[in-house]
């Protein structure tokens, strides 16, 4: 036990000295769904995403009405929620992974503004937040967000 409060200690240092948010249902189910939805209806120019699992319908809505309102989508889907994504297809480039090396697209993030990186472990259904434990980043890093798009090409290309 002793370890875990040592390392959960030094791991939000790590966090806090990087300028990082860590986001989790931890903190608070309805602020975690919440500052990905404020976020992205928070949105000025762009939306970048990589998505596995997608039926959430605030996070749809959220997604619809900036994209109502001019926000650019560049997404990159799965498979098994292509369809879906592709309801937003009016707003921007909405792409189907496939990648030949690999079978899913696992990846969880939005881009928002090339300005706010979220990553997580979280999925944009209603069971990451209502039933599991994740747990999610928000980075205002410009190098890693210069990272982040370089690994977005790699997968669109």
């Amino acid at each position: 036990m002793r370890f875990f409060i040592i390392m959960s200690i030094l791991f939000l240092n790590v966090v806090k000295s990087l300028n990082l948010q860590l986001i989790s249902p931890i903190f608070g189910p309805s602020e975690f769904k919440n500052t990905i939805i404020e976020n992205i209806k928070n949105a000025n120019s762009s939306i970048k995403a990589t998505i596995y699992k997608f039926d959430d319908d605030d996070i749809f809505d959220a997604l619809n009405t900036v994209g109502e309102n001019g926000i650019i989508f560049d997404m990159i889907c799965d498979t098994n929620i292509y369809k879906k994504c592709l309801q937003l297809n009016s707003y921007g480039k909405i792409n189907e992974f496939n990648m030949k090396s690999y079978s899913k697209l696992h990846a969880k993030s939005i881009l928002i503004d090339n300005q706010i990186l979220i990553l997580g472990s979280f999925n944009l259904d209603e069971s990451a937040f209502s039933n599991n434990m994740e747990i999610g980043v928000i980075i205002n890093d410009k190098d890693t967000i210069d990272k982040y798009n370089n690994f977005i090409q790699k997968v669109k290309d």
